[in-house]
């Protein structure tokens, strides 16, 4: 695994918090692609990041191995992935969240995460009522070297537009172009990443909003089936992980609506929402009335107040519930919901099971 980049770095971090549970694994961790120059090593087992089948049937015939490319959903090795479907769903419904009606996404061309991505990105959007425009570069250095095709790509796009990027290169990528066309992100364009790769994510202009794809939780799946394997069991053929969390940084970080008094209230609501607040205390914090407040609200977003309200407890939610193991009655309370019996009910009736039953099919 190359250890130049965030995704294979993370699964090594979370393949050595395994081996701390196993003395007796001496691990050895090569960068190379070869695996001639591993075969030598005679290992016991591997865990691997390989695209080609012929290679990863190769490494499978040498020793138990487990493979963690997120490129290669026919591999004849037991894998260990990114929901990358998943990945998807949630960098829509962020962009959904900040009520863009426009959307796009690039992505490289030939790779089978980047079009699983954009699978998942396409239907929710769908689910929505939405379509998008998309771009797919058939070789990364094309793009890295020269932005003209992403720059004619993004000149005929409707502003303002939310894009996802396939990966965190190319949403810095999109946001060059974005700067050399004179638009404005996020206000013009809203750009979200994958990866997050927190030094380079900040290093983007602006900072970049970017899926965290849990590559720890991956990598730490892979070596308990490689343990498996080792102990003479047998794997799954695929398993799926699903990402941690969206992590909202400047380049998303925008309500696509025109009303300033809309965009504060539900500014205002996203870091209160935690507390027992009410519409009627969001207008009184920006100086209107309720039926003020609920008249421009439903002009400017054709929802409520108390419906935004909700969305916002909602996500945390789902989020608590995706990666923590906090008990259903404190996630009731620390969210504002009260009793854990007004939680289970308002997420049912929102989301179409019980918290129990969303939290057992969404962690690992």
């Amino acid at each position: 695994m190359n250890r130049a980049y965030a995704y294979p770095r993370a699964v090594l971090f979370g393949i050595e918090r395994f081996c701390r549970q196993r003395p007796d694994w001496i691990v050895h961790v090569e960068s190379s692609e070869d695996w001639n120059a591993i075969a030598p090593w005679r290992p016991d087992g591997a865990i691997v990041q390989v695209r080609e089948r012929d290679l990863a049937g190769r490494i499978g015939k040498a020793c138990p191995a487990i493979n963690v490319s997120s490129s290669a959903p026919d591999s004849p090795l037991p894998r260990v992935a990114a929901d990358n479907k998943a990945i998807g769903r949630l960098a829509a419904r962020h962009l959904l969240d900040n009520r863009f009606t426009r959307f796009g996404f690039v992505g490289e061309s030939g790779v089978a995460y980047a079009g699983e991505r954009l699978a998942g990105f396409q239907a929710e959007l769908k689910g929505a009522g939405f379509e998008c425009a998309t771009l797919f570069v058939d070789v990364w250095g094309r793009l890295g070297d020269s932005v003209e095709g992403l720059q004619d790509w993004l000149s005929v796009q409707p502003t303002p537009a939310a894009i996802m990027a396939a990966s965190d290169d190319f949403g810095q990528a999109v946001t060059r172009a974005c700067a050399r066309l004179g638009l404005g992100v996020p206000h013009d364009v809203a750009v979200v990443g994958v990866d997050n790769c927190d030094l380079f994510c900040r290093w983007s202009r602006p900072e970049l909003s970017s899926v965290d794809p849990n590559a720890q939780a991956i990598g730490y799946r892979a070596a308990e089936l490689l343990a498996e394997l080792l102990g003479g069991n047998t794997v799954s053929d695929e398993t799926l992980v699903p990402p941690l969390e969206l992590v909202c940084r400047q380049s998303s970080d925008v309500l696509a609506a025109e009303d300033d008094i809309v965009r504060c209230a539900v500014a205002y609501m996203r870091i209160n929402c935690r507390e027992p607040i009410g519409v009627d205390q969001v207008a009184a914090e920006l100086g209107t009335t309720r039926r003020t407040l609920e008249r421009r609200f439903r002009r400017a977003l054709d929802t409520s107040p108390v419906q935004e309200l909700q969305q916002a407890r909602l996500r945390l939610a789902r989020r608590a519930l995706e990666t923590t193991d906090r008990p259903i009655g404190q996630l009731a309370a620390e969210l504002g919901f009260g009793t854990p019996q007004h939680f289970t009910a308002f997420f049912h009736q929102k989301v179409g099971c019980t918290p129990s039953a969303y939290r057992d099919r969404h962690q690992v």
